[in-house]
């Protein structure tokens, strides 16, 4: 029989809820925790349907076969959440570090990217198991990994939120308000 040390159920627990609610859309996980990317577009809403913006950013963000799909639906008042497609093959596939919102108001659109929960966790257990085992000359690469590995993804995702920004400003349904 094996036994899993309580970290890693711990972290595998964390994973579930987490997927649950993001296939849920559930308003709490897209509204709450630490955001580490941050864009605000200046553009005159007024009259904007957030159904309508929502519809044309499913299109236009439709997996290519290179990068996953990118899916976006209302999670309240005048607010979309997005999040990668989970499960759809793709040749640049890694595990997501963050999800995202747009809140919309007459005059701003606010992109945010929040952490998702399972990869702070399972930094948290790498770590906890590494450091009281490691010799700090030798094993400097794994402890280095994680950060290098997350640098990268974060580049490539916060590269995709720069896109999602860029589409709304050339968005035929939004003016950007130019200062």
């Amino acid at each position: 029989m094996v036994v899993m040390p309580t970290g890693m159920i711990a972290v595998l627990v964390l994973l579930l809820i987490e997927a649950r609610l993001a296939t849920r859309w559930s308003p709490f996980y897209f509204n709450n925790g630490l955001r580490l990317y941050a864009r605000v577009v200046n553009a005159d809403m007024t009259g904007i349907r957030l159904e309508d913006l929502r519809d044309t950013l499913n299109d236009d963000f439709k997996g290519t076969g290179f990068t996953p799909s990118i899916l976006f639906e209302k999670i309240g008042g005048q607010t979309l959440g997005f999040r990668e497609k989970t499960f759809e093959l793709s040749l640049l596939s890694y595990t997501p570090l963050m999800h995202g919102k747009i809140e919309i108001d007459d005059s701003n659109i606010r992109i945010s990217g929040i952490a998702n929960w399972y990869p702070i966790a399972f930094m948290c257990l790498w770590y906890s198991i590494l450091l009281p085992t490691i010799s700090f000359d030798v094993e400097l690469l794994f402890l280095s990994a994680p950060a290098v590995i997350f640098g990268v993804i974060y580049m490539a995702q916060s590269r995709r939120y720069n896109q999602i920004a860029a589409r709304l400003v050339d968005n035929e349904m939004i003016k950007p308000i130019r200062p």
